[in-house]
C-alpha cells in the first residue's frame, strides 16, 4: 500500500510541477507547509489542525497558569473553544486568537497592537513555527513582548520552534 501511495504521490508532484511551469509560477508550494515540494517534505508535513490546536492550547495553558498566580488580578476570563481562544484582560481589552483553516493560519487580534496573521511554516525536519505574514515575527515572541510591556514580567509562550 505505501509503495503505491509513494508512486501516486510522486506522479502527482510531477504533474503539479509541470503545470506550475506552464502557468509561470516560481515554484510549487506544499499544501500545508510554506516550502518547495519534495517527497520528504510531503511525508513530514504536520497536520495543520493538530499543530494549530497545540499552539492555541499551549497559549491557553500559559495564561491559565498566570491567571492563578502572577496575573490573578489582571485576567478576567480565558475561553478556548472550537479553535478560538479569547483572553480578557482587565483595563487592557481582549486578545482573540483563532485558526483560519482555509488559509492554514492563526489570526491574532491584540487590544494593544491590532490584527496579525501567522502562517504555519515548516522546516525540512517538520518542525513548525508560526510566522507573521508581513514581517515574519514569531507568534510566541509577539505575545511575550506584549505581556512584558503590559505587566513587566517575562512570560514564555512556547508556540512552535523559535
Amino acid at each position: 500500500f505505501f509503495r503505491v501511495f509513494d508512486i501516486l504521490t510522486m506522479h502527482a508532484l510531477r504533474r503539479l510541477a509541470h503545470a506550475s511551469s506552464m502557468c509561470r509560477r516560481p515554484c510549487v508550494m506544499a499544501p500545508v507547509c510554506k516550502m518547495p515540494f519534495s517527497i520528504s517534505a510531503v511525508r513530514l508535513a504536520p497536520d495543520y489542525l493538530q499543530q494549530c490546536d497545540d499552539a492555541l492550547e499551549s497559549i491557553h495553558n500559559v495564561v491559565d497558569e498566570l491567571s492563578d498566580g502572577k496575573l490573578s488580578d489582571h485576567v478576567d476570563d480565558i475561553i478556548y473553544d472550537s479553535g478560538v481562544l479569547s483572553i480578557q484582560l482587565k483595563n487592557v481589552g481582549t486578545y482573540v486568537l483563532n485558526r483560519q483553516a482555509p488559509n492554514k493560519q492563526i489570526w491574532l487580534s491584540s487590544p494593544v497592537s491590532g490584527p496579525y496573521h501567522y502562517d504555519m511554516v515548516c522546516s525540512s525536519t517538520g518542525a513548525v513555527r508560526w510566522l507573521d505574514t508581513k514581517d515574519q515575527h514569531n507568534l510566541g515572541d509577539k505575545l511575550r513582548k506584549e505581556f512584558k510591556d503590559l505587566y513587566g514580567d517575562d512570560v514564555e509562550f512556547f508556540v512552535g520552534e523559535s
